[in-house]
């Protein structure tokens, strides 16, 4: 049954308890119509029923089936539970997942569920909200309450409930965690360091291959450009001594003709 109707039944405050009772674990039933029913005065069991925020995790395993739930034909300004109720169908329907949409709108907001405990008979207490919680899951909540309701929020939640937490946290076990993280770190370091040092080494060794090449192929230049200096310097000689035999025979010839001009 998807849809129940029970218009102007006449059903009270007793039908209705035992009718949300029945509700909590339902997983068929999307619409429920109660208007015109003047003896029910506890409309709140129907809101609890959909946001019970007695703890977070009944708030996370309320009815999440309901899309509509009418108590009052006519709303009015006095109809604050009918709206709120409204409001939770509203997040059944929209939602992938109401249950943690309810807990982020109403539990990890104090002014929410303040207002929620304050309609449902709840004693209210700011520190409240993390009882039921497991140890292990309290930095992901807290984490979850500054991130969706900012820090303001996360402080109000911390103050009154400082020494608990530091009683459920195994201070210890959190310490021995730092040292298993930081050798982990460590270990990644070193292999970095290694990793770098190897990538440094080849280039070195690249650099230093390189180096070699260039260097030979300058030498065996110098040694080009000494030979070349070296025969440029060996003709300059060739022809400086052949110059000076050259003018020796000029002026051997030129004692000769003297000599015979005067003889004659």
């Amino acid at each position: 049954m998807k849809e129940l109707y029970m218009i102007n039944t006449g059903i009270n405050d007793e039908g209705v308890e035992i009718l949300a009772n029945s509700l909590k674990h339902n997983t068929t039933l999307k619409k429920l119509n109660l208007n015109g029913n003047d003896g029910i005065t506890e409309k709140d069991v129907f809101l609890k029923l959909l946001v019970d925020v007695s703890s977070i995790g009944n708030t996370y395993t309320s009815n999440h089936t309901l899309t509509e739930c009418s108590l009052i034909e006519y709303e009015t300004t006095n109809s604050e539970i009918q709206s709120l109720i409204k409001d939770a169908c509203k997040m059944n329907r929209m939602n992938s997942n109401p249950g943690r949409a309810k807990v982020i709108k109403y539990q990890l907001n104090s002014q929410n569920r303040k207002k929620l405990c304050l309609l449902q008979g709840i004693e209210y207490s700011p520190g409240s909200i993390f009882l039921d919680i497991e140890p292990t899951l309290l930095p992901r909540v807290l984490a979850l309450i500054g991130d969706r309701r900012g820090q303001s929020e996360l402080y109000n939640a911390l103050i009154p409930t400082a020494p608990d937490l530091l009683s459920y946290i195994d201070r210890k076990a959190m310490l021995k965690d730092v040292l298993v993280k930081n050798a982990a770190r460590a270990t990644s370091l070193a292999e970095e360091f290694t990793n770098n040092l190897a990538e440094l080494e080849r280039k070195m060794a690249a650099l230093k291959t390189e180096y070699s090449y260039q260097t030979s192929r300058l030498t065996a230049h110098n040694v080009e450009v000494n030979n070349r200096l070296e025969l440029i310097d060996l003709g300059d000689k060739k022809q400086s001594l052949g110059g000076k035999g050259m003018r020796n025979e000029y002026e051997e010839e030129e004692t000769s003709s003297s000599k015979k001009q005067r003889i004659s």
